[in-house]
């Protein structure tokens, strides 16, 4: 529980979002089910069922989730089974800042990146949208007359028509 609430303290000052803590692998995978998270660190040796284990799982379920190993040293084979298994990197407990700050930069920077974009293509929408908006009031505008005008044109219609009808077998037809 102390290495979670340190992981946690770390996370959280880095401008993550922890969504979620499990005490076991079992809960681990539960937890990933239910919450869809970005980023899973994931200890080694947990009850239950430990990290390798839960990382299969957790894989088959969702091969995107990015999943970092948590391990203590000397435990270079479970990493490199871990990282065949699906683990997208690995820290060293007990917990620096720095090792969790580094193996989060592609991260980071990956979320600049998306959120950079989003904001681009919101920004490019709006110009269009309100370029297509311009354009359409000035289509709309161009074919519209003044009142007067068209008052004037109803007129000379109406009374052209009353000649016309008229002069028809000499009746006046209204």
């Amino acid at each position: 529980r102390f290495s979670r609430n340190v992981l946690r303290d770390i996370l959280e000052n880095e401008g993550f979002e922890v969504v979620g803590e499990a005490g076991d692998g079992q809960e681990a995978i539960d937890k990933a089910k239910e919450l869809s998270p970005e980023i899973i660190f994931l200890d080694v040796e947990m009850p239950v069922m430990d990290g390798l284990g839960a990382l299969g799982k957790i894989m088959k379920y969702d091969p995107g989730i990015n999943v970092i190993m948590c391990t203590a040293l000397g435990q270079k084979k479970i990493i490199m089974e871990a990282t065949r298994a699906g683990a997208k990197d690995y820290v060293i407990k007990p917990y620096r800042k720095e090792s969790i700050t580094d193996v989060l930069i592609p991260y980071k920077e990956a979320k600049a990146e998306a959120k950079a974009k989003a904001k681009a293509e919101a920004k490019a929408e709006a110009e269009a949208k309100a370029k297509a908006e311009a354009e359409a009031f000035f289509e709309v505008e161009g074919y519209v007359e003044p009142e007067e005008s068209v008052m004037d044109d109803l007129g000379d219609a109406t009374g052209e028509l009353e000649e016309t009808l008229g002069s028809i077998n000499g009746q006046d037809i209204y």
